[in-house]
């Protein structure tokens, strides 16, 4: 995934790596992974463009929660809106009779 990412880009990479892969990717350990790979060492180039990839995705990944936070925000201002300017709490809701 991250030389798709890096080599295609993400807008390109983005039809082709779905938002739930791209939350999965633990980026600390890619990074970990690509530094130290578990078998014979990497080529440089390749180490250099694996890790633009996995900057790409962490991107993507920082972006998914600002544009969640900011729907969320807006979400919650709507509703203050809805519930019109009295926003005490009624101490007598959620309650048994």
């Amino acid at each position: 995934m991250f030389r798709l990412a890096s080599t295609l880009g993400l807008d390109t990479a983005n039809r082709r790596i779905s938002r739930r892969a791209i939350e999965g990717v633990d980026v600390a350990k890619a990074c970990e992974t690509i530094a130290e790979p578990p078998g014979a060492p990497l080529a440089l180039r390749l180490q250099s463009s694996l890790l633009c990839g996995v900057s790409k995705v962490f991107n993507r990944q920082v972006n998914y929660v600002l544009v969640d936070t900011e729907r969320y925000v807006s979400q919650i201002k709507t509703f203050r809106r809805a519930i019109g300017s009295d926003t005490t709490i009624d101490p007598l809701a959620g309650k048994a009779r």
